[in-house]
């Protein structure tokens, strides 16, 4: 629910009104990279061994975190579920969030089968009667690095992205206090996203977690 590591692209109105001459090229790079990362039909094991090797390589910095990747080894597709998987503690959640951040192409390729994994049971779980649940507001707290909050006034009535699995929450004052976790960071401002959902406009599969 937190991050303030949360990528994000903001696309003045100007660009749109424009036919988007102009555009954020992050943002277009991202949306290219997302389509080819869910449309990768690599070997499954292969691919899962793959991450296996490099995170044993790269994450294993701790005895905690060999165990979770000796449990993601053993127990992936058999003891949870991606979305299990994504939300529980330990490395899995950070290294995903921190090579979406920092668009990372060799660990997002790296995890292109867990990416393809957790958009798959977030647009089944979208199509589920919960979905009725959900409330039409909900919100979402985190720190903004003060020149991206400068770049988001002068954008009013532009296009937002979020560039990563984005969490949130239907309690604003659960939210708040997440932005309210950067208050003493000089080089961020705390930020509280309203978000309103239209159900009759699904783009982007979303559900409870």
């Amino acid at each position: 629910l937190n991050k303030d590591s949360t990528s994000i692209s903001i696309i003045p109105v100007q660009s749109i009104d424009q036919n988007f001459n102009g555009i954020d090229p992050l943002f277009m790079y991202l949306q290219l990279l997302k389509e080819n990362l869910f449309t990768l039909n690599d070997d499954r094991k292969t691919e899962i061994k793959q991450f296996i090797d490099y995170c044993r390589l790269h994450c294993a910095t701790s005895t905690e975190e060999t165990e979770n990747i000796n449990d993601f080894e053993t127990g992936y597709d058999k003891e949870k579920t991606p979305i299990e998987w994504y939300t529980m503690e330990g490395f899995l959640y950070r290294m995903l969030n921190e090579a979406l951040r920092e668009v990372n192409i060799e660990v997002l390729m790296k995890m292109a089968f867990f990416i393809r994994d957790l958009h798959k049971q977030i647009k089944q779980r979208h199509l589920e009667p919960s979905i009725a649940k959900i409330p039409s507001t909900i919100y979402r707290g985190q720190g903004m690095f003060n020149r991206d909050f400068e770049k988001l006034q002068k954008s009013q009535g532009g296009f937002l992205s979020f560039n990563n699995f984005l969490s949130t929450t239907c309690k604003e004052h659960v939210a708040r206090g997440f932005a309210e976790r950067s208050r003493d960071k000089l080089e961020k401002t705390p930020i509280l996203f309203e978000i309103s959902i239209d159900p009759s406009i699904v783009t982007v599969p979303f559900s409870l977690i």
